[in-house]
């Protein structure tokens, strides 16, 4: 077992909006960027539901000019540039990404993109740094709880030609909405994928090799408030006070706060980068299925935090504490 680490922590500079009475707040901080605003959204889902007829109407409302950007259902690399070249030549203002993870990052990466003259290939690679490049205001509308991609910084993108798997860091989104009843109209598989996907996430500091009782602490009190929201989501039982917990816990989960004085076991990450390039499984699936293995061989040997703390959220997602 090795000690807490020295750190330095940096809050995430990212305005959070929580609620369904925020809407009007969260129009009028997208007001403030002034131009158009460029909507990146996936598969449908959220048009399918009424969300978003309802959401152009506030648009129109408050005379917010938009330009839709759909049918981002995977983080490539081509649809970066497309988006990208579409602000420079629509002189968008602000990139709002609607959904999950993969919008998200989309939105955070099309932002950037758009105001560099270098390819943001050379960005994605490395070759070029984005630390001190501009990018533009960044708005996001979470409609399932996941990654927490709109709260961080980082956003993971492939390429469409080689089916490497890069990324961009530091790009915060400037804002963000998170409207709980968005959630009881996404399909419970979706809904317990993204739920089990934050914890996972949350695992992989939980398990670091470090001591730091803080950290240990708040992680597992996260991990037992996602499975227990989410009991209650599969149950049926109280779901509009579920719904609102697993919004806001996974939003915090990639925050860095489960990590203070401790390192990341990021093992998981480029396990799931090989399921994704050789069987083209989501991101959500392969880190919910392989987390499992990974959490368990950890738990045999870092004993910090598996002394204190056991949790098997597969497959009855119960939550024991060590006595």
């Amino acid at each position: 077992m090795l000690d807490m680490n020295d750190f330095i922590y940096t809050a995430p500079p990212t305005k959070l909006f929580f609620g369904e009475s925020k809407q009007d707040e969260f129009l009028n901080e997208i007001k403030l960027t002034g131009g158009k605003v460029l909507l990146v959204m996936g598969g449908g889902s959220f048009q399918k539901n009424g969300y978003y007829d309802e959401l152009i109407k506030a648009f129109d409302e408050q005379k917010i000019e938009y330009i839709d950007f759909k049918g981002v259902t995977a983080p490539l690399l081509s649809k970066v540039r497309e988006g990208a070249a579409l602000c420079r030549a629509e002189k968008i203002g602000c990139v709002i990404g609607i959904g999950g993870g993969t919008c998200m990052d989309m939105a955070k990466a099309i932002a950037f993109a758009a105001l560099q003259e270098e390819d943001v290939l050379d960005f994605l690679t490395w070759k070029l740094s984005s630390e001190d490049r501009p990018w533009l205001p960044i708005g996001e509308i979470v409609t399932y709880p996941s990654s927490g991609s709109e709260m961080d910084g980082s956003a993971q993108i492939d390429d469409d030609e080689t089916h490497a798997h890069m990324g961009l860091s530091g790009i915060y989104p400037t804002f963000a909405w998170l409207n709980p009843q968005y959630v009881a109209s996404v399909p419970k598989e979706i809904l317990v994928y993204g739920t089990m996907t934050s914890v996972a996430q949350i695992s992989t500091g939980y398990l670091s090799m470090e001591s730091s009782d803080v950290a240990e602490s708040v992680s597992a009190a996260m991990i037992k408030s996602l499975l227990g929201n989410l009991e209650s989501c599969v149950e049926q039982t109280n779901q509009q006070e579920a719904h609102k917990n697993l919004m806001l816990a996974s939003a915090l989960n990639s925050t860095g706060i489960f990590g203070f004085g401790k390192g990341y076991d990021w093992t998981l990450i480029p396990l799931e980068g090989l399921m994704q390039t050789y069987y083209g499984i989501g991101y959500r699936v392969t880190t919910v299925a392989q987390s499992r293995s990974c959490s368990n061989a950890a738990i045999s040997w870092r004993t910090s935090a598996a002394r204190r703390f056991r949790f098997s959220p597969w497959p009855n997602m119960v939550i024991t504490f060590a006595t």
